[in-house]
């Protein structure tokens, strides 16, 4: 008698064990449909953003000082020009003498425009470097919401597997207590 005692009593702690897999399970489901992955546009940061508006204005822009260098060397010819034309004896010494100040007006004009290209050059390298940060700032942020997306759906499928499986397994321990009973309801009658 002891035997069927004992088997009485564990079948009532398996029922109570799968009805409490099958609720544990189901809460588990109810906990992942509260879980929302979320898909956001990144921002930028206005910090590169502000560089790369910098960076496009410069290079959009002049050299500093070089209209201040180009008004110095018009202002330069135009007074030697006038200091040989009161200084000058006759006519072909002036015209030479002034050829001369065109000549390095010239010279300074194309070492203007020398350093000016130079700048330039200088200026894109800053604005390819605005660009590249720009590009980093964008990865990094799609980089963290998307690792941030990627951890939600996965713990939300997680639960959602769990919760399946305690469901089913907590029925299927039930339908294996009822089968159980059956049997031990079964040998009594013999």
């Amino acid at each position: 008698m002891p035997a069927p005692l004992l088997l009485g009593a564990g079948a009532a702690l398996g029922g109570l064990a799968s009805i409490g897999k099958a609720i544990f399970g189901g809460g588990q489901r109810r906990a992942a449909k509260k879980i929302k992955p979320m898909w956001e546009q990144y921002q930028e940061s206005p910090y590169a953003k502000q560089q790369l508006g910098i960076a496009q204005q410069l290079f959009g822009g002049r050299m500093a000082g070089a209209a201040s260098q180009e008004q110095n060397i018009a202002a330069n010819q135009a007074s030697t020009v006038s200091s040989i034309n009161r200084g000058a004896t006759d006519s072909s010494q002036a015209l030479a003498l002034a050829g001369m100040a065109q000549g390095q007006s010239n010279e300074a004009y194309s070492d203007l425009a020398i350093k000016e290209a130079g700048n330039k050059q200088m200026m894109l390298g800053n604005l390819n470097q605005a660009y590249g940060s720009m590009i980093s700032e964008g990865d990094k942020k799609y980089q963290s919401m998307l690792q941030k997306y990627q951890m939600d759906v996965a713990q939300k499928q997680a639960l959602l597997s769990g919760g399946a499986s305690n469901m089913f397994g907590g029925i299927g321990d039930l339908a294996s207590l009822g089968i159980l009973a059956g049997q031990l309801d079964w040998s009594k009658k013999k």
